[in-house]
């Protein structure tokens, strides 16, 4: 025992009874257990798979691990994509939608339009990368049982839409997705958004009537059926019967029924590329788009930027729904790092996907229609007070791009933009203001070459708002594609 004691690093164990040394030596063994199961995890090239949330793995035919980090980027920017937090309410307290702190007291909102992303759906691509992963389009369980049947309208009434390519509803829980096509989750998210705005404007919507409600869709499955479903989280039992205006395309250019707005411009796409610049430093990503393809003998004839939206809208889609990432048939499976490079590269192809120039154009007849309806409710004339579009990511990055607010990357699913709309209190004041949020966040301060009211400084004059909208510039721009010679 005494030579043990003069041991130096163990001296400490010559004051401990047997019992004492016994612990010491079978804490040694676990932590040695322990260390040898780390070990083993860490620099193992097969990591098992599995559908649990959020848990996403590596592939099991990969010997390389994925870099410290990836995992965590990975789940945080399906986290902001998804928009999961939407089914739990979270926005709801957090919004800065109809709160003006103390400005509030001498001010009162008099309009609200919301323009809104669909909600979660399958990919909108079709592309064999592996075993096929079904997606379940249909309402399940009987808390959907009461969903009232709502009315559709074509706009205009003259337009050639058929009305029964629209069903309102996603189906029954046996349906499986198509492309594109909104899921149930997707039904929940518009549901909850539609429950959040009715609590948010709580004493703005008491005092509005459906009839003073328009809602419009683009001629879309997913967008109409969105409609629907924000209108069942919004409505109470007596507010049945709000229609859902059709129109066709993707860009909601056709006005509500006796407005007054341009035409869209019928050259669109050779505007486009005419005005389209490509992505910067695609290089930086090429190697990621072109693996992919080689990997799942993919051979898409576009652009890399282009190429990446694709590739990552069908991956991102799988994920949102907890699947994991595609292998192909030879067992080569995508791992978290290239699809988090992936899913980078898709972000700057998203933000540089439009120009400010061609937005303008694009958007010019619904920022029309917009504005004629705030026309209308300035000078008190019987208009709409809420204002309800259903559209698409494209939509919106081309509303707030217009509005020179630049995106930072792909939209969420049910992501919003809403303008709000007040009016002074103070009986010798007239005066009209407009605020911009995007998410539920106060974006006002970044419209372009706006300056904000010095008396209310988050808001901008309805004056000045009014004549960016109807600037010699944009309707330049507008002439300038109508009167292309190309098509």
């Amino acid at each position: 025992m005494y030579r043990y004691c003069r041991a130096r690093l163990l001296r400490s164990a010559c004051g401990m009874n047997a019992r004492q040394r016994s612990r010491v030596v079978l804490a040694g063994v676990s932590l040695l257990g322990l260390v040898g199961g780390i070990l083993t995890w860490r620099f193992s090239g097969t990591v098992e798979h599995d559908l649990r949330p959020p848990s996403l793995h590596l592939s099991p035919t990969r010997a390389q691990l994925t870099p410290r980090g990836a995992k965590e980027q990975l789940d945080q920017r399906l986290s902001e994509y998804c928009h999961e937090s939407l089914l739990q309410f979270v926005e709801a307290s957090a919004s800065e939608e109809a709160k003006l702190s103390s400005a509030q007291e001498s001010l009162e909102l008099v309009q609200v339009h919301v323009i809104a992303r669909h909600g979660d759906r399958s990919p909108a691509q079709s592309f064999d990368m592996g075993p096929k992963q079904n997606f379940t389009c249909g309402l399940e369980g009987k808390s959907w049982a009461g969903l009232k049947r709502l009315a559709v309208k074509p706009l205009p009434p003259s337009s050639m839409i058929n009305l029964a390519d629209f069903p309102v509803f996603p189906g029954s829980s046996s349906k499986r997705c198509g492309v594109g096509m909104l899921t149930e989750v997707g039904f929940r998210q518009l549901y909850s958004l539609g429950a959040i705005i009715r609590k948010t404007y709580h004493d703005f919507l008491s005092a509005v009537h459906p009839d003073q409600i328009f809602v419009h869709s683009t001629s879309y499955q997913r967008t109409v059926q969105s409609a629907a479903a924000f209108l069942h989280g919004y409505s109470r039992e007596d507010e049945a019967g709000i229609p859902i205006h059709i129109s066709e395309g993707d860009i909601l250019s056709a006005p509500p029924v006796g407005v007054k707005a341009s035409l869209p411009c019928k050259k669109l796409g050779a505007f486009y590329r005419k005005l389209h610049t490509g992505v910067p430093d695609v290089e930086r990503w090429q190697k990621v788009v072109d693996s992919i393809q080689s990997t799942f003998g993919l051979s898409l004839a576009v652009e890399t930027g282009e190429a990446a939206i694709r590739l990552a809208d069908h991956v991102m889609a799988r994920l949102c729904h907890r699947l994991t990432l595609p292998c192909s048939h030879g067992a080569e499976c995508l791992d978290e790092s290239s699809a988090l490079e992936l899913i980078a590269g898709a972000d700057v192809a998203w933000k540089h996907r439009y120009t400010h120039e061609y937005s303008v154009v694009a958007m010019r007849p619904f920022l029309q229609h917009s504005l004629e309806v705030m026309d209308a409710a300035v000078h008190s004339k019987h208009t709409y007070k809420l204002l309800l579009s259903f559209a698409h990511d494209s939509t919106l990055t081309m509303v707030l791009d217009a509005l020179g607010v630049k995106s930072s990357g792909w939209m969420p699913y049910v992501s919003r933009v809403v303008v709000e709309l007040w009016k002074s209190r103070k009986y010798y004041d007239h005066t009209h203001f407009v605020r911009v949020l995007f998410n539920g966040r106060d974006i006002t301060g970044q419209i372009a070459n706006q300056v904000q009211s010095a008396e209310y400084p988050r808001l901008i004059e309805y004056s000045r708002w009014r004549s960016m909208l109807l600037a010699d510039t944009s309707l330049a721009l507008y002439h300038e594609c109508v009167n292309m010679t190309s098509s």
